[in-house]
């Protein structure tokens, strides 16, 4: 019997091993150049393969009614490269990495899109579209490259502000355009106005054949806050931007100018600043990645705290105090049960953030921070040292010099 039993805890051993092994060698895979530069062969490759099929189209019909074959092909690749990179660094560390993730993201709507194509789903044909996603992993090669993605992901957040303010400001300026241009667009509505063509719609004969004459600019109305937002993003882009306003105004009165121009005055100072905004960070990126040639940016800060069990006590009560959430409250309570079974009276919180601006900004000019701390300590000796010298003591006061009396009041 102990003989049976030690023969399975070695066969267990073994397979242990051998799995260890093999997720060795499939990471040692995985973080190869060779492997790599395969991969950006294979999405070169399909990009090019894409736009074949592009210029192969017939009848303007870019959905085919079957799976082409080169799609099974690439998204087989995709698969196989995700099955090895999460086998070979493990979840939590293949996750951990920001490629990583948009690598997953990008094969999984692929993978979706083949679904859709497979059981003629048409609603959701569109996430076929989004196979060119992968061209973007080639901005991997080279860390020139890299810097304009990580520009764009780090401004990402402190968008979201501008954003805001861009869409206020559009609301506000579609409140004010439906209560003084709602209804006034309509077909064959400007014939008096020197747009008349851009709105004109009707068939009439000529020479025994129908001509058509389709005007659609009576579509970019204030009729309602969607196609008012759809107007003021044509009036932003400058798209033909005097039809629409000679239009409103054959319809109404040449006081509706004020309306566009301060429509535009103002959407030019905000798209000034989101512009200088996009382009100070992105040179600052280069400015950064030029200083910092060797080192590569890390995904982030990782905070270590030792907690004592008397603290986390206390942050629990808080927690029952302030009516925290409950799934909080329970966690806080799993660690305090733990650490009451195995006798610990303290803990390691690990605390991770993604850099800022301000990070970056201290490890670029690390070096000239502490010259100015050195040359502020300098100077500050110095006028020390002068004020020092100023004082004469009255020990030291020449012969014959009486001290003045001071009354003070």
């Amino acid at each position: 019997m102990m003989s049976v039993v030690g023969e399975r805890v070695l066969v267990h051993e073994n397979f242990t091993v051998n799995i260890s092994s093999l997720q060795i060698g499939i990471n040692i895979l995985v973080k190869s150049k060779a492997f790599q530069y395969f991969m950006y062969l294979v999405v070169a490759v399909n990009g090019v393969w894409i736009l074949v099929e592009t210029f192969m189209l017939k009848g303007g019909n870019f959905f085919s009614k079957h799976v082409p074959w080169s799609y099974l092909v690439f998204l087989t690749i995709y698969g196989v490269e995700l099955f090895l990179k999460v086998a070979g660094l493990g979840p939590v560390e293949y996750l951990s990495s920001g490629w990583n993730l948009f690598d997953f993201s990008v094969t999984a709507f692929a993978f979706l899109g083949l679904l859709a194509l497979a059981f003629n789903m048409e609603p959701f044909y569109f996430i076929v579209v989004l196979r060119p996603l992968q061209l973007l992993r080639l901005f991997k090669l080279k860390k020139r490259y890299r810097n304009v993605l990580d520009t764009m992901f780090e401004l990402l957040p402190r968008m979201a502000s501008l954003g805001l303010t861009l869409l206020i400001f559009y609301y506000s300026f579609a409140i004010v355009g439906m209560e003084f241009f709602c209804g006034i667009l309509y077909p064959n509505c400007c014939n008096a106005s020197t747009v008349a063509d851009a709105y004109r719609w009707l068939n009439h004969t000529v020479d025994n054949r129908t001509v058509v004459e389709e005007g659609y600019y009576y579509l970019n109305n204030f009729d309602n806050i969607l196609n008012s937002f759809v107007t003021l993003f044509e009036l932003t882009v400058v798209n033909n931007w005097y039809i629409i306003m000679e239009g409103i105004t054959s319809q109404t009165s040449h006081w509706s100018r004020l309306y566009f121009m301060t429509f535009y005055i103002v959407t030019m100072v905000v798209m000034t600043i989101i512009v200088a905004f996009i382009l100070e960070a992105f040179v600052f990126r280069m400015n950064y990645s030029r200083k910092n040639r060797d080192s590569e940016v890390d995904g982030g800060i990782t905070l270590e705290k030792e907690i004592s069990k008397d603290e986390l006590i206390a942050v629990l009560k808080l927690y029952q105090e302030a009516w925290g959430a409950a799934s909080d409250i329970a966690q806080l309570l799993k660690i305090l049960s733990q650490m009451e079974r195995y006798e610990q009276n303290t803990l390691v919180f690990l605390g991770r953030r993604s850099r800022t601006k301000s990070d970056l900004s201290l490890k670029m000019y690390q070096e000239e921070i502490q010259e100015w701390y050195e040359e502020h300590a300098r100077k500050q000796e110095e006028q020390q040292r002068q004020l020092s010298g100023c004082v004469v003591p009255t020990s030291q006061q020449p012969p014959g010099s009486r001290q003045r009396s001071q009354t003070i009041t």
